[in-house]
C-alpha cells in the first residue's frame, strides 16, 4: 500500500515530553534525519489499512534506555512524507494509544504548517531513502 489516509485528532499531550527527551532526539536526527518538533501529530485510521501500509516496510529501531529517574521504551520508526515534509511514524513499545492511532514526528508543528484541525483528513506517503 503506497499511501495511508486518516483523520487528525487531539492526543493526550504526552508526545512532546517523549520527543523532547535528548536521547530520543539524538536518535531521531541520526537514524531518521528528522530534528523533530516537540510534539506528535496524531492520526486515526483503519487498523487493517495501517497494518497493510506498514507491512514489509523497513523500520528503524530506537532502543529503550534508562535515566536516573525512569526507563524509556524502544520505538519502531517508519520514514514517511506528509505532503512535502519528511517525517516518521513512531510506534512506541509502550503507548496509551490503540492500534488505530498513528503518531507522526516532523521538523515542524504540522497542525500549524498545514492549518489542520481535528477530523481533517491527511494522506501519508512513503519516504524513499
Amino acid at each position: 500500500k503506497k499511501n495511508l489516509s486518516g483523520k487528525v485528532f487531539s492526543g493526550l499531550g504526552q508526545g512532546g515530553f517523549y520527543v523532547s527527551t535528548i536521547e530520543y532526539k539524538k536518535e531521531f536526527k541520526k537514524l531518521l534525519n528528522v530534528d523533530p518538533y516537540e510534539g506528535t501529530l496524531n492520526i486515526r485510521a483503519n487498523k487493517e489499512d495501517i497494518q497493510e501500509f506498514l507491512a514489509n516496510k523497513e523500520s528503524v529501531r530506537i532502543d529503550g534506555f534508562e535515566t536516573k529517574k525512569r526507563s524509556y521504551g524502544g520505538i519502531n520508526c517508519y520514514k514517511i512524507k506528509i505532503n512535502d515534509v519528511d517525517g516518521a511514524i513512531i510506534v512506541p513499545d509502550r503507548t496509551n494509544h490503540n492500534n488505530e492511532t498513528i503518531e507522526i514526528i516532523a521538523p515542524m508543528f504540522l497542525r500549524e504548517k498545514f492549518n489542520l484541525k481535528d477530523n481533517d483528513e491527511v494522506e501519508l506517503q512513503w519516504r524513499l531513502v
